[in-house]
């Protein structure tokens, strides 16, 4: 693993000089949204390094951002990827059936528009959404628009777009067609082979039952084996269900044995519909055995569709991969992204990166780095250049083997980390205190997420005053006959909301039960309650007021309003209302009240301050 890192740091200074010498022909130099989804207005993505990856939270638009750049190319779209319907209209300001009524102007319609080189030569052309008779995902070409700050060309003549075949592959969605028709077509296949002659030959030799996906998978493999093992064409009628077998290379299965850790001696793979739908099979021979995608990993399949697509790729190929870490473990990802920076190499490629992976973000460059985030108005913006600390801190993967703290607000953030300032440096380094804006409830529902990453050690700390709503959830509550409705009502009961988990209409009911008892056990393990209900009272002293009150030549009658008030937080309110004209801050300023109560506090160490260390200490040992 040390040589792979090796190489990948030589490879990324390699590609970084041939991207200052414009070695890189086709290439888009930056890709820019005057309207497009929820992107916030003109958001433009510049791509620095041949390799670019996106980096941020679910529902951010790095996947939206991907199918762009796959529309940018000549003879391309992004139609096929984004649509619009009568629920969800592509245009904010319109529905679907408004679209065929009336005409956009040019800054009303979804558009995008780019610059890229070639061969040294700067142009830049643009991409909108228009209106056309029987085709409302219909994208054009369209003249240079001075007002989205393109250049204007004399005569405005327009920039042909960029001719660049594209490939976009979302590993999120790629699954074996072995395992599609299992888990996803099992119903429909059923009827079928029931009333199949296969069935009635399997009802003959043996005790009459009822038919199973597996005897579907059983019958239509036949024909599928003789595909993949003898290279025939099958046909019924004159309908293809499969495309033609391709073998791979030995440079190809060199490139997937090490990035799996195996050794492969041949291998095919086939795009057919034997299964119902289209999917991809495979098939390896090993020393050991000859197996086909129904044992093979949904990663070690994945692997070769993007390894099969890059080396039959032309040069100069804009190859766009959304999560392509997806069922790998770290040290395939490294090997991975070796792969990946070899043949950008090698071919010249351009490549564009939705990710997750600390391993991806964390061994390229700031360069490379894009991070996508959510604006409070829900508007999509982007920073470049940043470190992959700064990045993985924003979508909640903290540094290595430090333990993530999330809490409610900012203020107990504050509390948390002067209280680690005032312990010792080793054992403050094993923490990062972040917090949720959302407080509370975002925090439960971020569990949902959260749970499926356990290598990241977490903790998510609440005030007390919720101590009852994030108890320890008893499982044996939950019946062997509950439906998920019935756990989904358990779960909201105890714990005041209604959790959203990640999951498709698809999905089996069995895995959807799984999912919910893992969030429950998860929440069990990494709910936590601070020993004060909140951070006003934790940090609150009627003397440490008084004494500001004092100090400011404030009227200590004054002291009384305070004593009155209804809670903490309106204490603190009343105080810096109080205190801002002798302290010179403004009045909506509470934190820098805030601050000297929280300096106040660390100082003593109170009781509650001794607590909260020891609950620090415990989370420590049991992360």
């Amino acid at each position: 693993m040390a040589q792979t890192k090796q190489e990948i740091i030589k490879l990324i200074d390699r590609l970084a000089g041939l991207k200052k010498d414009r070695k890189f022909s086709p290439f888009i130099d930056f890709i820019q949204f005057p309207r497009y989804r929820n992107f916030e207005k003109d958001l433009r993505v510049n791509f620095d390094f041949p390799v670019t990856v996106l980096v941020g939270q679910y529902g951010t638009g790095k996947s939206s951002l991907l199918q762009a750049m796959y529309g940018a190319p000549e003879n391309l779209t992004p139609g096929q990827w984004w649509f619009g319907t009568a629920i969800d209209p592509t245009e904010a300001s319109e529905t679907e059936i408004d679209q065929t009524r009336k005409k956009l102007s040019s800054l009303d319609k979804a558009s995008f528009w780019y610059q890229y080189q070639i061969d040294g030569d700067i142009r830049q052309a643009v991409k909108m959404r228009i209106r056309r008779s029987g085709d409302p995902d219909y994208w054009e070409p369209s003249r240079p628009i001075q007002r989205f700050g393109m250049r204007l060309n004399e005569g405005k003549r327009r920039d042909p777009t960029v001719k660049m075949s594209a490939v976009y592959i979302n590993f999120k969605t790629q699954i074996s067609a072995f395992d599609r028709c299992f888990y996803f077509n099992a119903p429909e296949a059923i009827q079928k082979v029931e009333k199949s002659g296969y069935w009635e030959q399997v009802l003959k030799s043996g005790k009459a039952r009822s038919p199973r996906i597996q005897d579907y998978l059983r019958w239509r493999s036949i024909k599928l084996r003789s595909v993949m093992f003898e290279g025939k064409t099958i046909r019924f009628g004159k309908t293809n269900f499969h495309k033609p077998r391709e073998t791979l290379t030995q440079l190809e299965l060199d490139d997937i044995g090490n990035i799996i850790g195996r050794k492969y001696q041949s291998g095919c793979l086939v795009e057919h519909r034997f299964y119902e739908t289209w999917g991809m099979s495979v098939l390896f021979t090993t020393p050991e055995r000859t197996y086909s995608d129904a044992f093979a990993g949904s990663g070690e399949s994945a692997v070769v569709r993007l390894v099969h697509e890059v080396h039959k790729s032309e040069n100069g190929r804009l190859l766009l991969l959304d999560e392509p870490e997806t069922s790998l473990h770290p040290g395939a990802q490294e090997r991975l992204l070796h792969f990946i920076l070899e043949q950008t190499d090698k071919k010249k490629l351009q490549v564009v990166i939705s990710t997750h992976s600390p391993v991806f973000v964390r061994m390229l460059p700031k360069s490379a780095i894009r991070l996508m985030t959510l604006n409070s108005s829900g508007t999509v913006s982007i920073a470049e250049n940043v470190n992959p600390d700064e990045a993985f801190y924003v979508i909640g993967h903290p540094p290595e083997n430090v333990i993530q703290i999330i809490v409610e607000d900012l203020l107990t953030k504050n509390l948390l980390d002067a209280i680690l300032r005032a312990t010792k440096e080793a054992f403050r380094s094993q923490f990062m205190i972040d917090y949720r804006p959302g407080g509370e409830s975002a925090m439960k529902q971020d569990a949902s997420l959260f749970m499926l990453d356990p290598s990241t050690r977490r903790c998510l700390l609440f005030d007390g005053d919720k101590s009852d709503s994030i108890s320890c959830f008893g499982l044996d509550k939950i019946k062997v006959t509950d439906s998920c409705e019935t756990i989904d009502e358990a779960i909201k009961k105890h714990f005041g909301v209604t959790i959203s988990f990640r999951q498709d209409s698809n999905m089996a009911d069995d895995k959807k039960r799984i999912t919910r008892i893992d969030f429950i056990k998860y929440a069990n393990k990494s709910f936590r309650a601070l020993p004060f209900q909140a951070p006003e009272e934790a940090i609150w002293s009627n003397e440490r007021a008084k004494q500001q009150m004092v100090a400011l030549a404030i009227n200590p009658q004054e002291f009384r309003i305070i004593e009155n008030a209804a809670s903490y937080k309106e204490k603190f309110r009343i105080l810096t209302e109080l205190v801002q004209d002798g302290f010179n801050i403004s009045g909506n300023d509470i934190g820098t009240v805030h601050r000297m109560f929280i300096t106040a506090f660390c100082k003593e160490q109170n009781e509650v301050f001794k607590k909260t260390v020891s609950l620090l200490e415990d989370i420590a040992s049991h992360a």
